[in-house]
C-alpha cells in the first residue's frame, strides 16, 4: 500500500510541475517548433485549470491568472487529506 501511495505522491507532484511550467510558458513567446509541446502541456493541464479559471476568471483579479496557484493549492491540499486518512 506504501509502494502504491509513493507512486501516486510522485505522479501529484509531476503534475504540479506541470502547472507551474504551463504559468512560466503563458510569460514568455513559443516558436512553432515548440507549439505541440504546449499544445500537449495544455490538454493535459486544463481539466484543472479550466474550472479555476472559470471560478475566479482573470478579469476580476485586474488581469492576472490566479488559476495555476489556486489549482495547485487544492490538488495539494485534497492529496494531504487523502493521505491523512490512508496513513
Amino acid at each position: 500500500m506504501l509502494a502504491i501511495l509513493s507512486i501516486i505522491d510522485g505522479l501529484v507532484n509531476i503534475y504540479v510541475l506541470l502547472i507551474i511550467i504551463r504559468a512560466l510558458l503563458s510569460w514568455i513567446p513559443i516558436s512553432s517548433k515548440y507549439r505541440q509541446a504546449v499544445y500537449l502541456l495544455k490538454n493535459i493541464t486544463d481539466p484543472v485549470i479550466i474550472p479555476c479559471q472559470k471560478a475566479l476568471p482573470p478579469s476580476k483579479t485586474g488581469g492576472l491568472d490566479l488559476s495555476p496557484i489556486i489549482a495547485i493549492f487544492g490538488i495539494t491540499f485534497i492529496w494531504k487529506i487523502i493521505l491523512s486518512i490512508l496513513l
